[in-house]
């Protein structure tokens, strides 16, 4: 039976998220139910969830703008600017996704589906902390809670991590979940890592969605000024339907809040509820997964 899935996204920044969303559209264990956008110029990136899916042959998808702003507007705002990586959304326009916002989604939601829907969050958390600060109660149905974020495991763990150091104030409102939590933290994000023999392999697939997902992925290489790029969110997409690839240890985490180099830091506790941390990963076994389902879904759509 199909995982229901709702995945929160700030499209258009790094382009895995752009990859992670294809990843859904690739994968017959997901019943992928919305997506949500967050981040900066939530709108502009709901344009780009609502052009990718009509390119993946998804436009029954949903989409829902959200947050564009921190939990607490008066802490300065870091989101990263939005890129859309060569994909043109001129056509798309606002009425092209849902008028209802995104958070009022995610309650209403969360009381219809909630006890059966996995929630995927693969950038900052502003849109879930605020859901939970206005309702917690509801949040609370959801069923499992899966999130791209945090860095647990040796010298990068004195380090933030974007999607958390973004919005440490509504991370630490979401790490008061009541639901089983997976995070899937950068230091193991990092070691799934999309190479020149990778891009070789989806160029020779020759289909208009490989090409889409080739193009895209060269012009984030290109715009850092490298030949690879890591998958970070289709990794932790994955852990919400497929764990074989990745292995997991469980403790209670923190988050810092404060001023200073350490915000956004998830330290590990000694005490507490424990979350599921992912812990070592199988990076090359990922990465044919990822090329199979997207070379898989390009075919089926030529």
């Amino acid at each position: 039976m199909a995982v229901p899935i709702i995945l929160d996204t700030d499209i258009g920044s790094d382009v895995d998220d752009c990859m992670a969303l294809l990843l859904a559209c690739a994968s017959p264990e997901i019943e992928l139910v919305g997506v949500t956008t967050s981040g900066g110029e939530a709108h502009k990136r709901a344009r780009l969830a609502v052009q990718l899916l009509r390119r993946a042959g998804r436009d029954d998808v949903p989409v829902y703008a959200g947050m564009s702003n921190r939990l607490l507007r008066y802490k300065p705002c870091h989101f990263s600017p939005y890129d859309g990586h060569g994909l043109s959304v001129a056509d798309v326009t606002d009425a092209d996704y849902e008028p209802q916002h995104a958070v009022e989604y995610l309650l209403r939601m969360a009381r219809e589906r909630g006890p059966e829907l996995t929630l995927v969050t693969i950038g900052p958390l502003n849109n879930i902390g605020a859901a939970m600060a206005l309702v917690p109660q509801a949040m609370n149905c959801f069923k499992e809670l899966v999130v791209m974020g945090g860095v647990f495991w040796g010298q990068r763990a004195q380090q933030g991590e974007y999607n958390v150091s973004s919005d440490p104030e509504a991370a630490k409102i979401v790490l008061g979940l009541d639901v089983p939590t997976t995070f899937v933290g950068l230091d193991v994000t990092l070691q799934v890592v999309n190479g020149p023999q990778h891009m070789a392999r989806l160029k020779a697939a020759d289909t208009p969605l490989t090409d889409l997902a080739h193009s895209m992925l060269a012009h984030y290489q290109a715009r850092l000024g490298r030949d690879y790029n890591y998958l970070h969110d289709p990794l932790a997409l994955t852990c919400a339907f497929d764990q074989r690839f990745v292995q997991f240890a469980e403790a209670p985490v923190d988050i810092v809040t404060g001023e200073g180099e350490r915000r956004g830091v998830m330290p590990l506790l000694e005490e507490g509820k424990p979350k599921r941390l992912a812990r070592e990963v199988d990076g090359s076994a990922f990465m044919d997964f990822f090329l199979a389902r997207m070379i898989g879904l390009g075919k089926q759509l030529a």
